[in-house]
């Protein structure tokens, strides 16, 4: 009896360890990448005229980090969809968001100011900015890269784009 219960117990656990390590869910990596795509651009708007030229260039290196990283988290999520995922798959989004991390973080925009601005759904919340006009937050969504060329684009103000 008590091997039989052992048995149930640790295929039990071993059952909670597999599913765990298989369900990590992307979503929210999708949306602290899209809030430093806000806040880069937000960034490079607020920019003053003597500083424009510097700030813009660093906001455009994150800003595109960052839309490297949503583009390989969202080919990891349709593969998983379609259960076609690999661990190739797995580790370019992965690699992806953590490249992106460090070229906001060295370009000075914050981890922690993404994760406010991403929030429990999504939506900015109370932070020091809370009172700001949160325009660009609203006209993008995590879910899609921002490639519309409705949407502002951030340049460096050089002529090479």
């Amino acid at each position: 009896m008590r091997i039989t219960l052992a048995l149930i117990i640790t295929a039990f656990l071993s059952f909670l360890a597999i599913s765990s390590s298989c369900s990590r869910s992307y979503y929210h990596d999708a949306e602290v990448l899209s809030a430093y795509q806000r806040q880069a651009e937000a960034l490079c708007h607020a920019a003053d005229a003597k500083a424009k030229l510097s700030t813009c260039r660093r906001a455009k290196a994150c800003a595109g980090a960052a839309q490297a990283g949503l583009e390989a988290v969202q080919v990891y999520q349709l593969a998983s969809a379609m259960m076609t995922a690999t661990i190739d798959d797995r580790i370019a989004a992965d690699a992806a968001y953590a490249g992106a991390v460090a070229a906001c973080g060295v370009a000075g925009i914050s981890r922690a100011g993404a994760d406010r601005d991403a929030g429990p759904t999504g939506s900015p919340t109370a932070g020091p900015d809370a009172g700001t006009s949160h325009d660009l937050k609203s006209t993008l969504d995590a879910s899609k890269p921002q490639t519309d060329a409705s949407k502002p684009q951030i340049t460096d103000g050089g002529a090479h784009g």
